[in-house]
């Protein structure tokens, strides 16, 4: 299969990245993207966030003094009692995908997905993703989504490949929005967000138990003694009992309760990111 085109953007903050903050510009009718002077959260967490998580969860460049738009309430009192600003404004790709006005509701094929650990910009897991897809998705009928930073595998499987999501890819939400709404069901070995978002797209998943990959790879959790708590929201132990359903032995996944996320509107948000635009007037109404 051909790799899809480079479109990789330079990365100014977390509101950037998967092109999040240039759809956004784009999608108020902006001439380009303003810098952010707030990040935008963009992993989903899953658990009720500590205080302790707040350095290997969310982005280690929050600006102390203009604080964080986050996912919700719970993660703001975290930042409320550190006495930082925090704004629960949801998540970009759920922002995308609610506002973004595209119909993505193309037929289904009745398929899988397979999606293990992924590389990032910053992270090489490379050949822990390959053998994790040998391991588990070889001889079975499947189809793998590799992460934009891992597309140089797809030479190496020998099934159907699926190219995802990349932190500097401009097109990445687009992409990942069209391929959750043609497959039926994501079979995963490793909790994350691709797990929200393919809900979101109205998927059905499942993690599965014997393939459960609870590494951590968060060098900052790694070096501050937290490798037990960050791997203690990654056990099937908890994932069963905060998501009845999601893991599985084996079958077809069939988890689709999608968690209670704000939706704050594309023109908010612009506005918590201290953009400091005037809207068109149609806009500013909405």
């Amino acid at each position: 299969m051909k790799n899809p085109p480079t479109l990789e953007i330079p990365i100014r903050c977390e509101t950037d990245l998967y092109g999040y903050s240039y759809w956004l510009a784009s999608h108020l009718g902006l001439p380009k993207s303003p810098r952010s002077l707030r990040n935008f959260q963009h992993m989903w967490i899953w658990w009720d966030l500590e205080e302790r998580d707040v350095a290997w969860a969310l982005d280690p460049n929050i600006n102390p003094f203009f604080g964080e738009l986050v996912q919700d309430e719970q993660i703001a009192s975290v930042f409320a009692r550190r006495k930082q600003y925090a704004k629960a404004c949801g998540l970009p790709f759920l922002n995308f995908l609610r506002h973004s006005g595209i119909d993505f509701n193309t037929h289904r094929n009745g398929k899988t997905l397979y999606v293990s650990c992924h590389s990032t910009a910053w992270r090489d897991v490379s050949r822990r993703t390959l053998q994790a897809v040998r391991s588990f998705a070889q001889g079975n009928d499947l189809t793998v989504l590799l992460a934009w930073n891992d597309r140089h595998l797809a030479s190496e499987i020998d099934l159907p490949v699926e190219i995802g999501a990349g932190a500097r890819e401009l097109t990445s939400f687009y992409r990942m929005a069209e391929i959750f709404h043609r497959y039926e069901y994501l079979i995963t070995d490793r909790m994350g967000s691709h797990v929200l978002y393919a809900m979101a797209c109205g998927m059905k998943v499942g993690l599965s138990a014997r393939s459960n990959i609870d590494t951590v790879f968060s060098e900052v959790a790694l070096k501050n003694g937290l490798e037990e708590r960050a791997r203690s929201i990654r056990t099937t132990r908890f994932l069963d009992e905060r998501f009845p359903g999601l893991v599985i032995e084996d079958g077809q996944p069939a988890y689709d309760r999608l968690p209670s996320i704000p939706d704050t509107s594309p023109q908010e948000i612009a506005r918590e990111l201290g953009w400091g635009i005037t809207l068109p007037c149609e806009l500013a109404q909405q």
